[in-house]
């Protein structure tokens, strides 16, 4: 069987695009990133944020407070308030400090900025009514693993979609070619040992739980081996 070596240079132009698609969306998140903590007045952090995004770039890798990662509340920060510009309310439930979580800062941020702004596309684009456009995030420890929530009101997810929920151009409300933020999350987070599941219905709206370990060694461990960007 020949192979059509006319597609061959098309097919490399499109894993470029493609990767330039997923490090732009990276970096816009980064930004906000270290603008909330300079909002925050968390000078150093920031300062040590943008050494580690530059550490991954060159080798692959309200107001909530979360006082051992303010990298997450800066972010925090930042996504409530585009959703609440959009007319989405927002809340924050932290019933566990990340005391003995051992994931990287920019890792972590890529993860969550990446479901919280999936929530806010859905909703911004849903026909819901105002009143009833709402995204919580959550921080829980259960049954031996730190566990981060994303929930939104929109409702069941489109049973065409969800089985490729987590595929690269997918998103809650269908595939297209921007739809990149879920497919970074899940490789992300399975990338350095963690679970990434979805459940949603029509009554109680769509939820995204993302489970790690909560063993130091076994996740600073898998930060150094895995291949993650």
């Amino acid at each position: 069987m020949k192979t059509d070596r006319r597609r061959q240079p098309l097919q490399s132009m499109e894993d470029v695009v493609r990767n330039l698609r997923i490090q732009r969306h990276g970096f816009i998140n980064h930004m906000q990133v270290i603008y909330g903590l300079l909002q925050l007045d968390k000078i150093d952090r920031a300062m040590e944020y943008i050494r580690s995004v530059g550490y991954d770039m060159a080798y692959g890798g309200s107001r909530p407070e979360i006082g051992q990662y303010p990298e997450l509340s800066a972010l925090l920060c930042m996504k409530f308030a585009i959703a609440e510009a959009r007319g989405i309310s927002t809340a924050c439930e932290i019933e566990y400090g990340l005391d003995s979580f051992r994931v990287r800062p920019t890792y972590l941020t890529t993860i969550i900025g990446n479901l919280l702004d999936n929530a806010i596309q859905v909703l911004s684009e849903s026909s819901l009514p105002m009143e009833r456009r709402r995204i919580t995030f959550a921080i829980r420890q259960l049954a031996g693993k730190c566990v981060f929530e994303v929930w939104d009101s929109l409702g069941a997810v489109h049973p065409g979609v969800a089985p490729r929920l987590f595929e690269f151009g997918a998103t809650a409300l269908g595939i297209d070619e921007h739809g990149y933020g879920l497919f970074i999350a899940k490789e992300l987070t399975e990338g350095l040992g963690g679970e990434i599941s979805v459940s949603s219905s029509a009554d109680r709206g769509t939820l995204f739980q993302v489970a790690f370990p909560l063993q130091a060694d076994a996740c600073e461990h898998k930060e150094r081996s895995a291949n993650v960007r």
